[in-house]
């Protein structure tokens, strides 16, 4: 795999990594860190964002792969 088709998952990196899957992994520490501080602000009736957004990082491994080319077809992006 792949050859067809290239599959990304979402999901925490030690279960992607053993998969072979390149994966976004899922940053639960920050989440959890954010979520805390979130509540503190709002204990303390303090204004609080109503987006919160996180930096994804994606981490390439053998289940994708470049567009096979073909004659008239775009080619895909690839992953910095």
């Amino acid at each position: 795999m792949p050859r067809d088709v290239s599959v990304v998952a979402i999901c925490p990196d030690r279960f992607a990594e053993q998969a072979g899957l390149t994966s976004v992994p899922v940053p639960a520490e920050e989440v959890g860190r954010q979520a805390v501080a979130l509540l503190m602000r709002r204990l303390r009736e303090e204004q609080v964002p109503e987006v919160t957004l996180l930096e994804p990082r994606l981490t390439v491994r053998d289940s994708t792969a470049a567009p096979a080319f073909s004659p008239g077809r775009v080619r895909g992006c690839r992953a910095g």
